[in-house]
């Protein structure tokens, strides 16, 4: 076996047992009257963890399968994170304790994470490790064509994404100078302007990117497009999808290849990731309120506090997690669909259609569990507190289910030996985290979207080959 797979598991295994005896010994700093709570954390740490050691160095699970990153992000979120906070005793949100929802909520959250697990290790691929016709169909298209209508694509979509930021508030020009031409009002508005959906073309502009960079050959052309792709998604304010950019050039190579980063490899991806991280954290605060950027990061770049603060943003979900768990159906009943379905729906049709279009159903949620502050703030919480909200244990059960095995079947996109499934592949697997620790509705359009430029390659090609007839 590859001795750099070997020397991974060991230090796989050397991490779960090291992290094993340090919950343990913070175990004895907690206060006794959460000891209880601590105990259910690291009862289910044990199993979860042991579990994806398992997958990891015994179901030659690989760094870049879907498995990896929603199993981390679920040990991160609902299990490391949650002790930490006991150890600091930081277990409000929004003013409100919600430490009394953490024994319920984390062993529903076990079982259905064991139900994910089965989904996911369960072998039913083989039947689609074969091109598909889509796929088969795309590749069958020349290069040169396919990234000529990427570049089309992804100018198209970025266009689009500009009128969503203008739509939302922001001038143009204040777009193009990256923050720093200060618009008259000091605020940016935030509120459902009638363009907004355009900014749901995102991971349009991403796919788009990344396959202009494997299909062509002009290299300024290329850098050009990452660049202003960087850039675009740095003023959207948002973090994960500059990390789902950059991550997915990684990936794309790595499973390319049939190789596996390097544990010093990961680490110094973490490094990287963290400081881009911080970086935004920083600036999406000043970018939101139109106030620029530059003089917080001079100031705040050296501090802690900034580095810590996209784990707290991240991580710290969870929380709305355990006063969902408090609140219904206590305070509210079950949404039965209303979220996952219904608004999920709704939610491409454009207010400027639809002005009285209803708000996201996660909105009265997060209101019952946490308060106004937290709905004013944008608070969101884990796919595995939307299951719950909408049909309780048994549709944690369902969906976890459900979720592990399309998570499985997405592998063939990187069994296939197809070109343009890789690329897919490549933005899907960073997308994970959107997927697990966010919003459903957005998600299912987030891969839809994702998957428009390929879409665009199958139609057009089409229309090109009936108008040559």
């Amino acid at each position: 076996m590859n001795l750099v797979v070997q020397k991974n598991k060991l230090w796989i295994i050397f991490a779960y047992i090291t992290s094993i005896i340090i919950f343990f010994v913070n175990w004895f700093n907690v206060l006794d009257i959460y000891s209880l709570n601590y105990a259910t954390l690291f009862f289910a740490f044990i199993i979860v963890g042991g579990l994806s050691c398992f997958a990891w160095c015994c179901l030659e699970t690989k760094f870049f399968d879907p498995l990896t990153i929603v199993s981390l992000l679920y040990i991160m979120g609902m299990l490391v994170y949650p002790m930490y906070d006991y150890f600091r005793l930081e277990l409000t949100k929004g003013g409100v304790d919600t430490s009394f929802g953490c024994i319920k909520g984390t062993l529903i959250f076990l079982i259905s994470y064991v139900a994910f697990y089965i989904a996911y290790v369960s072998k039913s691929e083989n039947g689609f490790k074969n091109k598909s016709k889509f796929f088969k169909k795309i590749d069958d298209v020349p290069d040169k064509r396919i990234y000529k209508i990427l570049l089309f694509v992804w100018f198209i979509s970025l266009a689009g994404t500009v009128a969503g930021q203008v739509s939302r508030g922001f001038s143009l020009n204040y777009i193009l100078s990256l923050g720093n031409a200060i618009n008259n009002e000091q605020y940016i508005s935030l509120s459902s302007s009638g363009l907004l959906f355009l900014l749901m073309l995102n991971p349009t502009v991403i796919v788009s990117a990344l396959g202009i960079n494997i299909y062509g050959n002009n290299k300024v052309v290329k850098l050009f497009v990452v660049l202003i792709t960087f850039l675009a998604l740095f003023m959207r304010g948002s973090r994960m999808l500059m990390i789902v950019m950059l991550t997915s050039f990684a990936v794309y190579y790595y499973v390319k290849n049939n190789k596996g980063p390097s544990f010093k490899s990961v680490i110094a991806t973490f490094l990287i990731t963290l400081f881009i991280a911080a970086i935004m954290q920083i600036a999406r605060t000043g970018i939101y309120a139109g106030k620029g950027f530059t003089e917080d990061l001079s100031d705040k770049i050296l501090s802690i506090e900034t580095y810590m603060a996209p784990f707290e943003s991240d991580f710290s979900t969870y929380k709305v997690y355990y006063g969902i768990i408090e609140a219904i159906p206590d305070k509210m009943d079950y949404l039965y669909g209303k979220g996952i379905f219904g608004y999920t729906v709704a939610l491409i049709i454009p207010r400027a259609l639809w002005p009285e279009k209803p708000d996201a159903p996660e909105r009265e949620v997060v209101l019952n569990a946490i308060g106004q502050d937290a709905v004013d703030a944008g608070n969101a919480y884990p796919n595995i507190g939307i299951f719950y909200s909408e049909f309780g244990l048994i549709g944690c059960i369902v969906f976890m289910f459900i979720y592990g095995r399309l998570l499985s079947l997405s592998r063939c996109l990187a069994m296939m030996n197809s070109k343009s499934a890789l690329v897919l592949y490549s933005c899907l697997w960073p997308f994970c985290f959107q997927l697990t620790m966010r919003s459903v509705s957005n998600a299912v359009y987030s891969l839809f979207f994702g998957l428009l430029p390929f879409l665009c390659v199958y139609l057009l090609n089409r229309i090109f080959n009936i108008s040559k007839r």
